[in-house]
């Protein structure tokens, strides 16, 4: 008897959860289209052509653009993949608006279009695809090179800060996270991603070596050996980042005396492209105008003109 009035009961069971899927589905939906125009249509779009673009990339190329995003910091949250698709789009990207600008030139100046011959038309598509698969790389280390100019510019800073809370009485790891959440730079986030590794069990010395690694900058590599050396022989860790603090502020003075030495070299060829034709034209115009007024007037122009 109780095995006949269970069969019913789950029956009865399966038909409602039949009949809550449909609603299920409906809510999915919803909270799909409720999603931004970013998850909803770009990010399977990025998905399809990081697919593409991952035939296009060796294991090695994967690695230097993995390591070159973590020396740029995961700009956006970047990752390989977006990299990847990001390279199909610029290889796709770069031939079309080529094409573009061709026909529209044909369509302008006929005379100029008709020298663009059918194998002249494919070298240029040939040379827009070859540049827009090369100039990722220098687009990630352009990245790697502005982070770490602002790595270079606010390590003194942060280093005193830490100096100040170490002298304070707190340990090197704590004015690391202190440090870290008051600073919003580069060097902030590398000093809370080093500090998180620390508690995450990783070794003092070894993640400190990373962050010198991963940030490519020698300031904080010759900093980092300065304070595994310090930790290792006992020495006062306040006095060695005190000493480090002001060797990186001389450095820093240093730099900025040599791009000002060089200021004057660089700006020369701005001065003759640009500042000097202009100069010419405002100080020696109204005399050529005035001048050739002259001439004109005289009967020397006239007298040349009857001889020849």
């Amino acid at each position: 008897m109780a095995r006949r009035q269970g069969n019913p009961l789950r029956r009865l069971e399966a038909r409602y959860q039949v009949s809550d899927r449909p609603s299920q589905l409906w809510q999915e939906r919803d909270d799909q289209i409720l999603d931004p125009f970013m998850v909803r249509v770009l990010r399977p779009v990025m998905d399809r052509f990081a697919r593409g673009g991952a035939m296009l990339t060796t294991k090695r190329e994967r690695s230097d653009l993995q390591r070159m995003l973590a020396m740029a910091g995961y700009p956006g949250g970047v990752t390989v993949k977006t990299l990847q698709a990001i390279r199909l789009l610029l290889m796709v990207a770069f031939p079309l608006i080529v094409c573009l600008l061709l026909l529209i030139i044909r369509r302008i100046a006929p005379a100029i279009g008709s020298a663009l011959t059918p194998k002249l038309f494919v070298l240029v598509i040939f040379c827009m695809v070859v540049v827009g698969y090369m100039s990722l790389p220098f687009i990630v280390r352009y990245l790697v090179k502005k982070r770490q100019r602002l790595i270079r510019k606010t390590l003194p800073d942060v280093l005193d800060l830490i100096t100040i809370a170490v002298e304070a009485g707190m340990g090197f790891d704590q004015a690391m996270d202190r440090v870290g959440n008051r600073d919003k730079g580069a060097m902030g986030e590398e000093l809370l991603r080093t500090g998180n590794e620390i508690r995450m069990g990783r070794p003092w010395n070894d993640a400190m070596r990373e962050m010198g690694d991963r940030t490519g900058e020698e300031d904080v590599r010759s900093l980092v050996t300065a304070l595994i050396q310090s930790k290792e022989l006992g020495v006062n860790l306040g006095n060695v980042l005190r000493a480090q603090s002001q060797r990186l502020r001389e450095e820093r003075a240093r730099r900025a005396r040599e791009q000002a030495q060089k200021a004057p070299t660089k700006m020369m060829l701005p001065l003759i492209l640009f500042i000097f034709p202009t100069l010419f034209i405002v100080l020696m115009g109204p005399a050529a105008l005035r001048a050739a007024k002259e001439l004109q007037q005289t009967d020397i122009l006239k007298n040349l003109g009857k001889r020849q």
